[in-house]
């Protein structure tokens, strides 16, 4: 009987072949939808670090008896958020190809090895103009390169499925918001109808890319650039606990940030940035006291904090008063203490921590200047503090005390 959708892979050749074509190291994460049985998880978790998600509670149970060592989640990977994964690797129930993929897209990841009708593969691929040309073409597209890699037979399975099956691998090129997809799902509801000297479905993605931007994208002006060394502190503190979005200097790069206490400014962090929410962000202090008063140390953790700090160090430190949107649901979190006596004091102003990450785009380079910092965030923070070039120039090194390990 198929459950869920779901055609339980038994040939080890072809296992071989998708853990394969996902070039595995023993550091990745890796995120399996529909691990069924457990065949391919098996191989996997040989490798490196695997969370499987499983929407069927009595196969989830059986695969969490079999092998202990896996993070298991019962619940529907269409609803529950997914954890931190570096690559996505799965034999997917065939119904849940279009949202599944849709979510992913969502996703920062480093690549993506997917078993899926071979129907809905080629859909992924199809070109402007074919009848299979469609919404998640456009957006698979733009936001991926696509490999269509070996068919599979459909002996490989049990039950047979009545469909043939591919593999394909996707490896990120960009990520898109929500606003275009929904402006991609209107056009494509009247598929046929024409857009100048083009029908909607002869658009290539990057047409439909173009008109998105000309007509959704707001003009807005690159916000006010305030000199951090005459700056009132008392007034940005304010402007700051008001919910203020703004960039700032520290002693490694520039920074964008808000009150790590407001919930909506923290939002909006994550959407300028163009940041996933299941990524965490660290947090910034104005001295160790405060700092002490949201994590929870050991007294050789606490010593070599003091011994660090302030300098351009972040660490990965046991939480326990930063809210779970800012860590991404995880009980650690990381935090700085920037050597640079102006930022300090406004965070001391602020009289809580402040959210601190690079201010440039997801993916991109960080800026040491202002002159660097990239307009598409210029245009949508309230303020930016000037501090000249910062002096080290490169991201601060991430020490994670609660494992010794040195991750950047």
């Amino acid at each position: 009987m198929v459950r869920l959708g779901q055609h339980f892979m038994i040939d080890k050749k072809v296992l071989d072949k998708i853990v394969a074509c996902g070039d595995l190291k023993a550091e990745d994460r890796v995120l399996e939808i529909g691990p069924g049985e457990g065949a391919l998880t098996r191989l996997l978790a040989e490798r490196c670090d695997v969370t499987a998600i499983e929407k069927d509670s009595a196969i989830a149970g059986s695969l969490a008896e079999k092998m202990p060592g896996i993070d298991i989640i019962a619940s529907d990977a269409l609803k529950v958020r997914w954890p931190p994964f570096d690559k996505c690797i799965s034999n997917l129930p065939y119904l849940i190809s279009k949202p599944f993929m849709l979510k992913l897209l969502q996703h920062d990841f480093k690549l993506a090895v997917i078993v899926l009708q071979r129907e809905f593969a080629e859909k992924l691929a199809a070109k402007p103009g074919d009848k299979d040309y469609g919404v998640v073409s456009v957006y698979a597209q733009l936001c991926c390169e696509i490999e269509l890699l070996d068919k599979i037979p459909k002996n490989a399975f049990k039950p047979q499925p009545k469909v043939e099956s591919q593999i394909v691998r996707l490896r990120p090129k960009q990520k898109l918001d929500k606003g275009f997809l929904d402006f991609v799902t209107k056009l494509f509801q009247g598929r046929n109808k024409k857009l100048g000297e083009k029908r909607v479905n002869q658009l290539t993605p990057e047409e439909l890319l173009s008109m998105y931007t000309e007509n959704h994208t707001e003009k807005k002006k690159p916000a006010e650039i305030i000199d951090i060394r005459g700056a009132d502190l008392s007034e940005m503190a304010k402007r700051i606990k008001s919910g203020a979005v703004f960039i700032y200097p520290t002693d490694t790069v520039y920074g964008i940030g808000c009150d790590a206490l407001n919930e909506g400014a923290v939002k909006r962090v994550f959407e300028i940035k163009g940041r996933v929410f299941d990524k965490p962000l660290s947090v910034a202090f104005g001295d160790i006291m405060q700092l002490l008063k949201f994590v929870s140390v050991d007294e050789d953790q606490k010593k070599e904090l003091r011994e660090k700090l302030p300098g351009p160090y972040t660490f990965i430190v046991k939480n326990k008063g930063v809210p779970k949107l800012v860590t991404a649901g995880r009980d650690t979190v990381g935090v700085r203490i920037p050597d640079y006596s102006l930022l300090l004091a406004l965070i001391r102003e602020v009289g809580g921590p402040i959210v601190t990450t690079s201010a440039n785009l997801s993916g991109q380079g960080p800026a040491r200047s202002v002159f660097e910092l990239p307009p598409e965030i210029l245009r949508e923070v309230d303020f930016v503090l000037d501090g000249g070039r910062c002096e080290l120039g490169r991201p601060s090194t991430v020490i994670n005390l609660t494992s010794g390990e040195r991750l950047r």
